[in-house]
């Protein structure tokens, strides 16, 4: 009878540990499926929020709990897609930026080469200016800057000049006209002489 027992007992305890086995592998299986769900959601969402990163260590965890699912291999050949697709949009984009800013940049300064030419200065560094701000490392807008000053400068120096000699000519003529009345002045009193001198004077 004590054998019996022992059998007995001996079954049941391997029934009781066989049913606990069952049941965890049940559990664990049960723990795996929501993981894989949930690192599928998460890899599903770091895709439409274009975080590849994100979306790649998901998808690959998911890959591990399912290696032989689809779905994991799926999202990261989506995911290897869809950063290519963004990486050259945004190329295309920088491309276009650039080249927006170069037309911009010849634009200026062609509106200041023109200005230049009509000796417009403040126009003409005002536009240099705006194309130096544009593209700071570009030395051709600060090097026009430079000739507008000088240019500017020189116009200066050439109106002052001239003035001088406008103004030397007018005193000139002045004393020519005041000459030549005294000279008629001892004409008109019969101071030959006189007169002589003075026209002397001013012809010469």
């Amino acid at each position: 009878q004590n054998q019996l027992d022992a059998i007995e007992a001996a079954l049941a305890k391997a029934s009781a540990e066989a049913e606990e086995a069952a049941m965890a592998e049940a559990a664990a299986k049960e723990q795996a499926e929501a993981d894989y769900t949930e690192y599928m959601a998460l890899g599903e969402q770091a895709l439409q929020a274009q975080d590849w990163v994100g979306a790649r260590n998901a998808f690959e965890k998911a890959a591990e709990i399912k290696p032989t699912a689809q779905g994991p291999a799926d999202g990261l050949i989506e995911v290897e897609r869809q950063e290519k697709l963004a990486k050259a949009a945004e190329e295309q984009a920088k491309k276009k930026e650039k080249q927006e800013l170069e037309n911009k940049y010849s634009a200026l300064m062609s509106q200041g080469e023109d200005a230049l030419r009509n000796k417009e200065w403040n126009s003409a560094r005002n536009y240099f200016t705006q194309a130096s701000e544009l593209k700071p490392e570009a030395f051709g807008a600060k090097e026009r800057i430079e000739e507008v000053d000088r240019l500017e400068e020189l116009e200066k120096v050439e109106a002052a000049k001239a003035e001088e000699a406008e103004r030397a000519e007018a005193e000139k003529q002045n004393e020519f006209d005041a000459t030549m009345q005294m000279g008629d002045a001892a004409m008109s009193s019969e101071s030959y002489s006189e007169a002589v001198t003075h026209f002397e004077k001013a012809l010469s």
